[in-house]
């Protein structure tokens, strides 16, 4: 469940799709009846973005706030980048989630199957395994840091993997609402990391601008190097039948 120009392997459609991507959102409570009576499969489409919530730029050293350092570092995203902050809503062909059954769904055409139960009349969780091996998931740290940046996400465990640490987790997504309307959260964020090399000058270890069905996870910080930075904005957009 993110769209960017990169890998297009299982795990990259699920932390693009965020799962990682997706999700707890605040709303109000939909009409529980509205999930009676249902028959499957059931498709929903995005209909309208709800909420878009201001820019916001971290470092190691927490919240920038000054709005001039927020604008000049967000106006220079990586090359190829289809995504933006601030832009008014538009559905592609490409926003809807499909469930199959009233226990399993994707989004859109991504090939990951999701476990889906419905906790209470207004809660629905999504689910689905996540293994990272450093033998085959390129690039690596970028697949780790999308992870981590989604709030609702399990706890990563490590094992053996080659001359490195594999990971496995639970990238859970949570929506309040119902089989026929909910509310789903969006996060786009924007990474750069930065190193200082040995005559003191600044390179660009990596730069990636993603999108996720989650919430910003503040713990990341603890992530970031010394020159780090990542910008991020919060939008809630309703999916209905």
């Amino acid at each position: 469940m993110i769209e960017r120009k990169k890998k297009t392997n299982n795990i990259n459609s699920a932390l693009l799709l965020g799962v990682f991507c997706l999700v707890l959102g605040a709303c109000n409570k939909d009409d529980h009846s509205a999930d009676k009576d249902i028959s499957f499969p059931l498709v929903v489409k995005a209909t309208a973005m709800e909420e878009q919530g201001p820019v916001k730029l971290y470092t190691k050293d927490g919240e920038v706030v000054d709005q001039e350092v927020i604008a000049k570092f967000i106006a220079h995203p990586p090359e190829s980048v289809t995504l933006s902050f601030n832009e008014e809503f538009k559905a592609s062909e490409s926003d809807f989630i499909g469930f199959t059954t009233d226990s399993t769904a994707s989004f859109g055409y991504s090939a990951v199957l999701y476990h889906v139960k419905k906790n209470e009349d207004d809660e629905i969780a999504f689910s689905t395994d996540f293994v990272l091996d450093p033998e085959s998931t390129k690039p690596y740290h970028e697949f780790l840091d999308a992870y981590y940046i989604g709030k609702f996400n399990s706890p990563l465990t490590s094992f053996p993997a080659g001359s490195g640490l594999g990971y496995k987790g639970t990238l859970l997504s949570v929506v309040q609402g119902n089989y026929r309307s909910f509310r789903l959260p969006i996060l786009l964020y924007y990474i750069k990391r930065t190193s200082k090399g040995p005559d003191g000058e600044l390179t660009a270890v990596s730069a990636g601008f993603n999108k996720l069905f989650n919430t910003f996870n503040t713990d990341f910080i603890s992530h970031l190097g010394p020159l780090d930075t990542i910008a991020v904005q919060q939008r809630y957009v309703r999916y209905k039948e």
